[in-house]
């Protein structure tokens, strides 16, 4: 599909997919006390798919206006818990580095998410089976079988909004090393598009891949000649 390889390029050329940025929002960890409010409280469990729990998983917890931002980390046996909540309704996620992100009542990597809505004194539990993200590793060359170093590398996604098929970027981009590698992960399984570009000479390369839950692929990219 050359149309589809041209446009997956000419969005890297254009700098529309850029690492999303990070959070610079520090994160409560205890939360503040709210005298004389009923408040209360999330808690769960955060597991591997296997069953066997995960310690040191990140739990986020968030109104959705993004006035709170919560945090708490899973112990030995994968268990956490949030007090001080007002009533309402807020967003629960789990995180842990080489799995894949999931917010609290997803069926899916992209599906809707469900928000828990929480009444006074309420104590709310939100579970999480977090599943191994897949990886891809490589190395990028030029004409001359020699390694390009300093080249951004980007994971490129089909998906569709209301209908429409569109482009987005997936996962944290890289950029090589100077051995030409790279390397991505936490990625949920899928088809993508991996897409490394040189501005200052216009040349550029985008290749397909699919991938699976825990799934490592190995990928070597030749830029063309100019």
């Amino acid at each position: 599909m050359p149309s589809l390889r041209a446009a997956v390029t000419a969005l890297m050329l254009a700098g529309l997919v850029a690492s999303p940025a990070t959070a610079a929002q520090r994160p409560d960890r205890t939360g503040p006390a709210r005298p004389g409010s009923a408040t209360g409280a999330v808690h769960g469990r955060v597991t591997g798919p296997n069953g066997v729990p995960l310690r040191g998983a990140e739990v986020r917890v968030r109104d959705p206006n993004g006035r709170e931002n919560r945090l708490a980390t899973t112990d030995e046996e994968g268990h956490y818990q949030v007090d001080n909540l007002l009533p309402g309704t807020w967003n629960v996620s789990a995180a842990k580095g080489g799995y894949i992100t999931q917010q609290f009542g997803q069926r899916g990597p992209f599906s809707a998410a469900q928000p828990i809505t929480l009444a006074a004194r309420q104590r709310a539990e939100a579970n999480f089976v977090l599943r191994p993200g897949g990886a891809v590793a490589g190395r990028l060359f030029d004409e001359y079988g020699d390694p390009v170093a300093g080249t951004r590398v980007q994971m490129v996604q089909q998906r569709y909004d209301r209908g429409r098929r569109q482009l987005a970027p997936a996962g944290v981009g890289d950029q090589t090393d100077d051995t030409g590698a790279f390397r991505m992960y936490a990625l949920p399984p899928g088809d993508y598009y991996l897409a490394a570009s040189l501005r200052e000479s216009l040349r550029e390369r985008a290749t397909r891949f699919s991938i699976d839950y825990g799934e490592t692929v190995t990928l070597s990219l030749d830029l063309p000649a100019p």
